[in-house]
C-alpha cells in the first residue's frame, strides 16, 4: 500500500461530496467494474470520518465474516484427497520427452520444481479437492509430501510468476494450504487449468474452458533444470528452449 494522503477532511462531509461518492460507486456497479470510486482515491478519508460505534462494529463483523469464508474455502478444498498418482508427459512429436515422468526437484529451502525423469524416480502426488465441484473437471490442488526426518510435510503446487516473462514456474512451497494453484483433470485425463474469463476481447467472454498451456523448458529458478512450466496468455513462450506437452495422471 502506498502512503495515505495527508490532506485534511472535515469531520462531516458535505452533501455534495457524499452525492458524488454515491454516484461514482453506482456507476462502477452498473458497468460491473471492480474499480475504486475516483472520489475515494482522491479523498480516502471521506468514508472514515464521523464513524459511529455501530458502523465500526459492522465493519469488524464484516471483516471477520470474510476471514471465516476464506478459511472455509481453504478447508473445503482439503476435504477430499485422491489416490496417489504419477504425472506423465505426453509429447508424441518429441521422442525424448514422450512418456517421461515428473519428479519433485530441489529449487531452494523446502521448495521444489517439477523436473523431467524416468518412471523409476517419478514422485507420488495427490489431488486435494472440495466436496462441492461446480463442473466435471475434478479441480483441486496437487500435493506432494516433503520428507522431513521420519515424517512428511504436505506442500501444494503453486505458480511463481516472473514479471519479465510469460513462463510460469509450478513450485511446491511450504505455505500450503494457504496458497495453491487449482488444476483439473477433465474426462480426457489431461491436466488443465479452467479459464473462467477471456480478456483477449472486449467485453471479455466467460468460456468455462479447460486450458492446456504446459511446456517443458530448460529453466532457472534456484538451479538450471529441465522442468514443466505454464505459459501465461495465448502467445508462444519467450523461453526458446520450450517444447509443448500434455500432462496425464497415472494412478498407482
Amino acid at each position: 500500500m502506498g502512503p495515505r494522503h495527508q490532506n485534511k477532511v472535515s469531520s462531516t462531509p458535505s452533501p455534495n461530496a457524499i452525492n458524488t461518492t454515491t454516484n461514482n460507486l453506482q456507476t462502477s456497479k452498473v458497468h460491473n467494474y471492480n474499480l475504486v470510486s475516483p472520489s475515494l482515491l482522491l479523498n480516502p478519508q471521506i468514508h472514515s470520518c464521523n464513524c459511529s460505534n455501530s458502523a465500526k462494529m459492522r465493519s469488524v463483523n464484516f471483516t471477520l465474516l470474510c476471514a471465516s469464508i476464506l478459511t472455509w474455502g481453504i478447508t473445503t478444498v482439503q476435504a477430499v484427497q485422491s489416490a496417489p498418482f504419477n504425472l506423465k508427459i505426453c509429447a508424441p512429436y518429441n521422442e525424448t520427452l514422450d512418456n517421461a515422468y515428473l519428479f519433485a526437484c530441489h529449487e531452494g529451502a523446502a521448495i521444489e520444481g517439477l523436473c523431467i525423469g524416468d518412471k523409476a524416480i517419478a514422485s507420488k502426488f495427490y489431488l486435494n479437492t472440495s466436496t462441492d465441484q461446480p463442473d466435471s473437471v475434478n479441480r483441486g490442488i496437487i500435493v506432494w509430501n516433503l520428507p522431513v526426518g521420519n515424517d512428511s510435510y504436505s506442500q501444494g503446487m503453486q505458480f511463481s510468476f516472473n514479471p519479465a516473462s510469460n513462463v510460469v514456474m509450478p513450485l511446491f512451497m511450504p505455505d500450503y494450504p494457504g496458497a495453491g494453484q487449482e488444476v483439473g483433470f477433465p474426462d480426457d485425463g489431461k491436466m488443465a487449468i479452467v479459464s473462467y474469463r477471456d480478456d483477449s476481447m472486449f467485453p471479455p467472454s466467460f468460456p468455462d474452458e479447460p486450458l492446456r498451456r504446459w511446456y517443458v523448458c530448460i529453466t532457472y529458478w534456484g538451479y538450471t533444470y529441465t522442468t514443466l512450466v505454464w505459459v501465461a496468455g495465448k502467445g508462444e513462450p519467450q523461453n526458446p528452449t520450450c517444447e509443448p506437452v500434455n500432462v496425464v495422471r497415472e494412478f498407482l
